[in-house]
């Protein structure tokens, strides 16, 4: 099965959450830039070596701006970013941006 633009649909048979044991999965939501903002701001310096886009998430609105196009990369079916949750909290704990494999062929 494949999408009007010849590319195959990678979340199709995806839930609209997945929930583990200790985590929950599900892609981010209008209003979560907050919470990521948090996340990085409590671990940027132990982030920063890894993760280049580190700096450029240092305020709520440029988290809003990641998370908005996150949904929308989501919804247009164009990769599988999710945020992850602490099932027993529903704190944000962190997020997974998985790459389908037509995606490398760009």
């Amino acid at each position: 099965m494949t999408q009007a633009s010849g590319k195959p649909p990678i979340h199709d048979q995806l839930p609209d959450e997945l929930h583990g044991e200790r985590v929950c999965l599900r892609p981010y939501s209008v209003g979560d830039g907050a919470v990521v903002y948090e996340a990085i701001a409590e671990s940027r310096d132990h982030l920063r070596p890894w993760m280049e886009w580190t700096d450029s998430r240092s305020t709520v609105q440029a988290c809003e701006t990641y998370v908005r196009q996150a949904l929308e990369r989501w919804i247009t079916q164009e990769d599988v970013t999710l945020g992850m949750w602490d099932c027993s909290t529903s704190r944000y704990v962190g997020g997974i941006w998985l790459i389908p494999g037509w995606a490398s062929a760009r």
